[in-house]
């Protein structure tokens, strides 16, 4: 009983680690995707188009996050819990707004594809 208890948590812990790694890999193939499309926003809009005014700032009007991690408790995984993103739709009454419109009201392909 408990050798088989014991290779089930070692199944588990290699499955963990062949999702961390992906993780990884996944992190960082979006990450480097995103660093370039910005760059070539930036290129073709020219190094001046986005100013740090644009950005908030602490004294700007608080606004709710789009996206968040919902934690869900299960007893089938030894962690304990599931995760999984939850996206609100934008909507300024309820404090959603799209961080996309603090650069321009049409932003760019390359901009679009850089959120995605």
């Amino acid at each position: 009983v408990i050798n088989n208890l014991l290779d089930s948590l070692y199944l588990e812990l290699l499955n963990l680690i062949e999702q961390h790694t992906e993780c990884r890999v996944n992190i960082e193939r979006s990450n480097n995707s995103g660093q370039l499309l910005l760059a070539k926003t930036r290129y073709i809009q020219g190094s001046h188009a986005i100013t740090l005014a644009q950005i908030p700032t602490e004294n700007s009007e608080d606004f709710k996050a789009l996206c968040y991690v919902e934690i869900d408790k299960t007893e089938t995984k030894v962690s304990g819990e599931d995760k999984h993103l939850v996206r609100h739709k934008v909507d300024k009454a309820e404090g959603y707004v799209e961080p996309m419109h603090w650069f321009s009201a049409l932003p760019p392909m390359t901009l679009r594809n850089a959120a995605i």
